[in-house]
């Protein structure tokens, strides 16, 4: 039985774009290179979720581990997570 993982990006992908934020959304390099460990661990995507951003040096991901939060990682970020797009975009903010 698969477990449900918040994963998707898409609503920050779009809020990025309204908001003039330069960026790559792009399949996780991670699950491009191991598909099968969603399998492996029953998910309904890899750990690392399915897909990435890209704000300059900054990678944002949905992790699995974080239960969905959204993880930024690079720049000043140190694995921080959010709760909402809105408060990636905030932190975000001072980068731009």
């Amino acid at each position: 039985m698969e477990k449900e993982q918040r994963h998707d990006l898409s609503k920050l992908h779009t809020l990025l774009e309204e908001k003039g934020i330069k960026h790559i959304y792009k399949e996780h390099p991670a699950a491009v290179a191991e598909p099968q460990a969603a399998q492996i661990v029953g998910l309904d995507a890899h750990p690392a979720g399915s897909h990435q951003i890209k704000v300059g040096k900054i990678s944002i991901i949905r992790g699995f581990a974080s239960f969905g939060m959204f993880e930024l990682l690079g720049g000043k970020f140190d694995c921080d997570r959010f709760e909402t797009e809105e408060e990636v975009v905030i932190a975000l903010a001072p980068t731009q």
